[in-house]
C-alpha cells in the first residue's frame, strides 16, 4: 500500500474528497433523523403526503409490502387518525358536489366524538411506520421537507378544524379556515362523481398485489374486511362467518383428539371463543386472529 504523503498535493485532494463525503454523509444522516423524529408534531396531511410519495417504491419489495399493510392497519385501529383520514381523503378527492360548504361541514361532524390527545398518539404510531419506510426506501430530509411543504396551508386549516370544535372563543380563526379549505374544494372538486373509479374486480387485483409478502391468513383476514367494506356490508356478520368457521374447527379437532389434556384445552378454546363478541375497534386484530386460528386447526 502506498504511504499517504502530507506534502504531496494529490494526495490531499484526494483525502479531502474522502473527508468531504463522510462529512456530508453524516450531515444527511442527522437531518434525516430530525426530520423523521419531529415527522409526529406536523399535520396528518404532511405524514399521509411522505407515506404517498414513497408508497410506488414500497411496492416493489416484499417488505415494503408489508410496511404498506402496517400503515394501513394502524390508521384502521385508530379511530381518531382513521378519521382524520378520512376528512384529508375528501378534501383532497373532493367529488363535484353542489353545495361544497354543507359538504366540508358534514364531513367535519362525521368524526363524531374527536379525542384530540388520543388522535397525537395514534398519529405518532403512524409517523413512526412512515419514518420507518422513509429509511427503507432510502429518502432523505429533502424529500420529507418537500413532502410537508405540499400544500402545507391547506393541511394546517383541515388539521385545525379536525383538532378544534368551534365555539366563541375561536370562531373568527375557526371561520377563517373553514372558508379556506372551502375555497380550495371550489377549485379542485374533481369531475367524476365520488363512486366512479376502479370496478371491482381492479379493487381486488390491486389489493392482492399490495398483500404479496403476507401470512397466508392475514391475507384472507385484509382482504375479507376491504372487500366487506368495499360492497358496504356488515361487518359484524364477517366477524360471526370468522368465528363460526373456528367453532366448527375446533368441534372437529375435539372429535378426533385422543389425548385428554389436549382434548380439555380445546374445550376450553371452544367456550372463550363462544363468548367473544363483536368489537368493531378491535375487529381486524379479531378476524387477524381467527383466520390464523383457523389455518393451524386445519393444518
Amino acid at each position: 500500500m502506498a504511504k499517504f504523503d502530507f506534502n504531496n498535493v494529490d494526495d490531499l485532494k484526494k483525502l479531502k474528497k474522502e473527508v468531504n463525503a463522510i462529512l456530508e454523509s453524516r450531515i444527511e444522516k442527522i437531518e434525516l433523523d430530525s426530520e423523521i423524529n419531529a415527522l409526529s408534531e406536523e399535520t396528518f396531511g404532511s405524514i399521509k403526503n411522505v407515506f404517498e410519495g414513497i408508497t410506488d417504491k414500497l411496492y416493489e419489495t416484499a417488505k415494503g409490502k408489508k410496511m404498506i399493510a402496517e400503515y394501513a392497519k394502524t390508521i384502521r385501529n385508530g379511530k381518531n387518525v382513521s378519521d382524520a383520514y378520512s376528512i384529508y381523503e375528501f378534501v383532497f378527492n373532493a367529488p363535484n358536489v353542489s353545495n361544497p360548504d354543507m359538504f366540508l361541514n358534514e364531513a367535519i361532524l362525521m368524526t363524531g366524538n374527536f379525542d384530540a390527545q388520543n388522535y397525537k398518539k395514534e398519529k405518532a404510531n403512524v409517523a413512526k411506520i412512515v419514518g420507518e419506510a422513509v429509511r427503507f426506501v432510502g429518502e432523505n430530509a429533502d424529500f420529507i421537507r418537500e413532502s410537508i411543504n405540499k400544500n402545507g396551508e391547506i393541511n394546517s386549516n383541515v388539521e385545525y378544524l379536525i383538532c378544534n370544535k368551534k365555539n366563541f372563543s375561536n370562531i373568527d380563526e375557526y371561520v377563517n379556515r373553514f372558508e379556506n379549505v372551502k375555497t380550495y374544494l371550489e377549485e379542485n372538486m374533481r369531475s367524476k362523481p365520488v363512486n366512479e373509479g376502479k370496478t371491482g374486480k381492479e379493487l381486488v387485483a390491486a389489493l392482492n398485489e399490495t398483500l404479496e409478502g403476507l401470512a397466508e391468513f392475514e391475507k384472507n383476514a385484509i382482504r375479507d374486511i376491504s372487500i366487506a367494506k368495499l360492497s358496504k356490508s356488515d361487518l359484524s356478520q364477517l366477524f360471526e362467518q370468522y368465528k363460526n368457521d373456528c367453532l366448527e374447527k375446533i368441534d372437529e379437532s375435539i372429535d378426533e383428539e385422543t389425548s385428554v389434556e389436549t382434548k380439555s384445552h380445546l374445550e376450553t378454546m371452544r367456550k372463550q371463543l363462544n363468548e367473544k363478541k363483536y368489537n368493531e375497534e378491535s375487529l381486524y386484530e379479531d378476524i387477524v386472529t381467527l383466520s390464523e386460528l383457523k389455518a393451524t386447526l386445519s393444518e
